[in-house]
């Protein structure tokens, strides 16, 4: 099986050194940032509605199970949106190269 190799090389004629290593390691790690924050903004947003609910006279289990369903229905609209996406995206280039098998020639 021959080893495929994903990272982004720079053919400036140094080596074959990947300068662009640091880069995406800061722009994954910013990503990774912005995805708790998104989290704990979205927790804080649910839990300000279950607290709502209850001020307005819900009962705690009842408004703990309204938030649920919500999420639940919202992860799925998601899920379907994701799933519809990946469908649509080429990765033939992707696939071929993690088979291991050589690009196809320029026409």
């Amino acid at each position: 099986m021959r080893a495929v190799n994903l990272l982004p090389r720079d053919d400036a004629g140094d080596g074959g050194k990947i300068p662009q290593l640091p880069v995406i390691a800061g722009c994954v790690g910013s990503v990774l940032v912005a995805a708790v924050l998104i989290v704990t903004s979205w927790m804080g947003l649910v839990a300000a509605g279950i607290v709502f609910a209850w001020g307005q006279g819900a009962s705690w289990p009842i408004a703990l199970g309204i938030a649920c369903l919500l999420n639940l229905v919202a992860a799925a609209a998601l899920a379907g949106f994701t799933f519809k996406l990946a469908k649509e995206l080429p990765f033939t280039a992707l696939l071929r190269q993690l088979r291991g098998r050589d690009p196809e020639p320029p026409q």
